[in-house]
């Protein structure tokens, strides 16, 4: 039997994520959960986590404070991937506490047993990622990029923008040598950070885990950045399931096979749209379309959906 990995982030909402781990539990799963250190969690809610999942090994791993912007996102990652890669399973699939599976485990595993050996990325179009200034975000050092996130949104935040523009210009009047030319990058990837990936990816990963501190320490939003790059510089492009660039729109199927919704208007705080009762029929659509999981979900706004969800991963 090929085992997969579930390696899921969470930082709150823990009732839903405990949901989350007995939709998951599966003896051909084994699952790896990392908690956000900012959050806290007490010892019952943590056994009543570890006691939902009675088929799958469940793992808890090293915490570690997570800050959006940061490279700490990518910490958490590596964590995670250290973690499992040592049993060599079939799939690796990193989610977030916020998802929720569209079909039932037997399901997931046949679709990914048709298809070995690939890396399921969505991959984002040249267009939005010249927009997002993907290449700046490594190109420069960001000393601050461990700090923004905490006061994203107001006058704090602003002003540590204004002086992480500054450290950039002065890196680029003493022309500093780039990041990327010092580590000998020739293409930056950009994808959504959420992804399914084969042994033989999550090994390099691992193995690269010490020069991928060395690029990506100091750069910004890398979480979308840093698994694409390595993918082309280490020439595993081959096995992306589709190279297709998304455009954000509701009719694509996204890549990593989760549905993200990016595409409504009233996103303002750089989060995708959270799923609410009455979307049921747009789910549907997405499973029709191929996408195994969506995000994001909070069931304790939304109840309706947990029927729904259950429903379709009984199927």
């Amino acid at each position: 039997m090929r085992k997969h990995a579930y390696l899921v982030i969470a930082h709150n909402n823990f009732q839903q994520l405990e949901f989350l781990l007995s939709l998951l539990d599966d003896e051909k799963n084994d699952i790896f959960l990392l908690i956000d250190k900012k959050s806290e969690i007490s010892a019952s809610v943590l056994k009543s986590l570890n006691e939902s999942c009675n088929k799958s090994i469940f793992t808890l791993v090293e915490r570690v404070k997570i800050n959006w912007g940061g490279y700490s996102q990518i910490k958490a990652e590596l964590i995670l991937l250290k973690a499992a890669v040592h049993n060599n399973y079939s799939y690796y699939h990193l989610i977030s506490g916020s998802d929720l599976p569209l079909f039932s485990q037997d399901y997931i595993h046949e679709f990914f047993d048709k298809n070995p050996n690939k890396i399921f990325l969505s991959m984002v179009n040249d267009e939005i990622k010249e927009r997002n200034n993907v290449v700046g975000r490594i190109k420069y050092k960001h000393y601050f990029n461990e700090i923004y996130g905490n006061f994203r949104g107001n006058y704090v935040g602003k002003l540590i923008s204004k002086c992480d523009q500054l450290s950039i210009r002065l890196q680029q009047l003493l022309k500093k040598e780039d990041v990327l030319k010092k580590k000998g990058i020739k293409y930056v990837g950009y994808s959504s950070q959420w992804f399914s990936i084969d042994n033989e990816t999550a090994k390099m990963i691992v193995d690269k885990s010490k020069y991928i501190e060395s690029v990506f320490k100091k750069s910004f939003l890398s979480d979308e950045v840093f698994l694409p790059t390595m993918i082309f510089k280490e020439n595993l492009d081959y096995k992306l399931y589709t190279k297709h660039t998304l455009h954000d729109i509701p009719n694509e199927l996204q890549g990593n096979l989760r549905y993200i919704n990016w595409w409504e208007s009233s996103l303002t705080d750089g989060s995708p749209y959270v799923w609410q009762d009455g979307d049921e029929e747009q789910l549907a659509y997405a499973a029709d379309l191929g996408h195994l999981f969506a995000r994001k979900f909070d069931l304790k706004k939304s109840p309706a959906l947990k029927n729904f969800i259950l429903e379709k991963c009984q199927k």
